[in-house]
């Protein structure tokens, strides 16, 4: 008995580091005026590609991930190269002269990236039964803000030493990589072998949770995208207050994922269109939020809506399709909120230019426009196998 709650411990330790090197990328983030200032003739678009291409890059290896995981490579390889070339490839940069160099080590660590994206949700719904799922899934979501909180800060804390220092932060792959070599083990099936990917189609459900993620996605960047130009327009602070507020509302979304049981217990098949409830009210206290207290109460409900969407997405898609194609599933999944995240951008240049209306604002209205129709559809379309009781 206790060896097997030894072993429960182990793999979930192990899921939850990798789901901690999800927002890894990030690190660069507070860099990215250091690397402009030293690379003074290259163009600030390409300066910002440090932080965006891996993503890109790592939407195509999730796609191709889900395809051959299981069958042509396992689990646990795929989480111990993703680990690995997290610590290799995000290093490098420190001991590279060329930003060409620089740039193309970054795009590479998108491999990691995109093996992360798919191994840890997969692993999160085939290590552990439909029981333990919601607990599991709201510790994965606690890790990955965690994670985020951590990159931002010693990232930034490095970079004040020299745009160079930042990319020692991937040196936390070694720890994980450790702990996915000690503690990891290979999903099995129900007939106590490893789950093989089978040959039949992925169901309309997996489709419709997926395009709902991502469009949800999509409506609610922009709150991240723009917060700092609202709070300075608003004269509510800085950009350190918008840092502040911005961080407090991780800390909601992490409470919130830790509630996700409770959560799902009330609303059941309901949860997405609940989610998309969570972030009209976002969207509506930003766009009407003049002040601080509106501000930081829109960035507590981004936090949440956040935190919701992605567990909802990632238990939905686990409840509507057998343990043979999860990992096809789940890379359609993350592919869907990688493609809403990358998407939103041009969504929210193209909403601060329309003429007659306030360049920082109406996006909001147009995302709680959006959210609402989602809730709506959310709920009349949901599948009743995501109505099972969790618990």
């Amino acid at each position: 008995m206790m060896g097997a709650h030894k072993d429960g411990f182990g793999k979930l330790l192990a899921v939850l580091s990798i789901y901690f090197l999800t927002t890894g990328l990030n690190a660069v983030q507070p860099a990215l005026d250091s690397i402009a200032a030293a690379f003074p003739n290259v163009p600030l678009t390409l300066v910002y590609l440090l932080n965006t291409i891996p993503t890109l890059v790592g939407l195509f290896v999730t796609l191709l991930a889900g395809r051959i995981l299981g069958t042509r490579i396992s689990f646990r390889t795929a989480a111990i190269i993703g680990a690995a070339l997290f610590l290799l490839i995000g290093v490098v940069p420190y001991f590279l002269e060329e930003f060409a160099l620089i740039l193309a080590s970054r795009a590479l660590l998108g491999v990691s990236v995109g093996l992360i994206t798919v191994v840890g949700p997969s692993l999160a719904l085939l290590l552990f039964d439909e029981g333990q799922r919601t607990r599991v899934l709201g510790a994965t979501n606690f890790a990955n803000n965690l994670g985020n909180m951590f990159f931002l800060l010693v990232g930034g804390i490095l970079a004040a030493s020299g745009w160079r220092s930042v990319f020692l932060v991937y040196l936390i792959g070694a720890a994980v990589l450790v702990i996915v070599l000690l503690f990891l083990p290979e999903p099995k099936g129900s007939d106590g072998e490893a789950p093989h990917a089978d040959t039949g189609r992925l169901p309309g459900s997996v489709f419709r949770i997926s395009l709902f993620f991502g469009v949800n996605f999509l409506l609610l960047i922009p709150a991240y995208l723009t917060f700092s130009s609202l709070v300075v327009s608003a004269g509510a602070g800085d950009a350190a207050v918008a840092g502040g507020m911005l961080s407090a509302g991780t800390v909601a979304g992490m409470v919130a994922g830790a509630l996700y049981g409770k959560i799902r217990g009330v609303f059941g098949s309901a949860s997405m269109a609940a989610s998309s409830t969570c972030g009209l009210a976002a969207a509506l206290l930003l766009w009407q939020g003049t002040g601080f207290v509106a501000l930081l109460l829109g960035s507590l409900l981004s936090g949440v809506c956040m935190s919701l969407l992605i567990i909802t997405a990632t238990m939905d898609v686990g409840m509507v399709c057998p343990a043979s194609i999860t990992a096809r599933a789940t890379s359609v999944a993350m592919s869907a909120m990688s493609i809403g995240s990358f998407l939103s951008a041009f969504y929210t240049g193209t909403l601060s230019s329309v003429p007659g209306q306030d360049p920082l604002h109406f996006v909001f209205l147009v995302s709680a426009l959006g959210f609402g129709v989602m809730a709506v559809v959310e709920l009349f379309s949901r599948d009743r196998k995501t109505e099972r009781d969790p618990q």
